[in-house]
């Protein structure tokens, strides 16, 4: 690994790879005078690749402003030139991992536990006026206690009621989590981050996910195969979007709803939270505050501490992911 800054190699003892894309790797280490495993997130420089570090400062800027429970740790940073290292607290495994090892999906109490984590992770996000705009499995990190940390915020944005949504015009993630606004170029805010996890609560359930598009327009007709047809005014935008002139969808004899799919595997109170984060219309999903609060979750929070409750149910039961 001689793209590793010495800086690094002093102070850590590289273990492996983790991950490796087009912008660097991320490495399992340990700290050399604590014995303590960290990732480290390392932005390589390679031929025809040029970093972008006003993407890298924004991730740093968000990451600071985010110290919470269900948000990865950022221990420390380096710059290396032009270079720069992010040092995580490490977590075992990310939710893709998790469901490689358990294909059917998870039980309902965990499913339960793990989407609570999550939509507090994004309600406090939007508490500082940050959509997150990639939330998927992989950036879904699960510990061996059960504990969900919300991490990669390379695509995530500051917003506020001065800004208009319909600037994030780079969005380029994961087409199976993407919200109808999203997909049809419409101006869009921390709805989008609400549709993904409606999206994920269905996969950690079943294994599988909610609407596995092959392209946007297959995205968009699953969608609608399911929940029914694009609002009005989507529809507008739709035809007004080049992307999509002449597009018409096949008709849809008979949708398949969210109660078919889900109603024998959700209890009600779940199925009502799975819906109304669903909802086509961005404007009629529940926000991710209204999703913490919710009748789904009443048992959370009659405790007094969430990390007391998810202790005592670990010490009960065998965590997920465990061999």
């Amino acid at each position: 690994m001689k793209y590793v800054p010495r800086k690094i190699k002093d102070k850590y003892e590289i273990l492996g790879i983790i991950g490796e894309g087009a912008y660097g790797v991320v490495l399992k280490a340990r700290k050399k005078d604590e014995n303590t495993l960290v990732a480290i997130k390392y932005f390589k420089e390679a031929p025809g690749y040029q970093t972008d570090t006003d993407v890298i400062d924004r991730e740093l800027t968000i990451l600071r402003s985010l110290r919470f429970e269900n948000v990865v740790e950022l221990i420390e940073w380096f710059r290396d030139k032009k270079r720069c290292c992010l040092v995580f607290e490490y977590v075992e495994w990310n939710m893709l991992q998790v469901l490689q090892q358990h294909p059917e999906g998870l039980p309902l109490e965990q499913v339960r536990r793990l989407s609570y984590q999550l939509f507090s992770a994004i309600n406090w996000c939007h508490i500082h006026e940050i959509i997150h705009r990639d939330i998927k499995p992989e950036n879904l990190l699960i510990s061996k206690n059960l504990i969900l940390k919300l991490c990669d915020f390379g695509f995530a944005r500051f917003c506020n009621a001065k800004t208009l949504a319909d600037h994030y015009t780079d969005y380029v993630a994961t087409r199976w989590y993407r919200s109808p606004e999203l997909l049809i170029g419409s101006p869009y805010g921390k709805p989008v981050d609400v549709w993904a996890c409606g999206c994920i609560m269905a996969e950690l359930k079943t294994g599988q996910a909610l609407f596995a598009g092959e392209n946007d327009i297959d995205q968009l007709y699953r969608i609608q195969q399911c929940l029914g047809s694009l609002p009005a005014k989507y529809i507008f935008t739709m035809n007004t979007n080049p992307k999509f002139q002449g597009l018409r969808f096949p008709p849809i004899r008979h949708l398949v709803t969210l109660e078919e799919r889900f109603a024998h595997i959700f209890p009600s109170e779940m199925m009502h939270l799975f819906k109304n984060t669903l909802r086509l219309f961005a404007g009629d999903r529940l926000t991710a505050e209204k999703c913490i609060q919710h009748d789904a979750f009443t048992y959370l929070h009659q405790t007094s501490s969430k990390r007391q409750y998810y202790q005592s149910y670990i010490n009960e039961n065998k965590c997920v992911a465990q061999n």
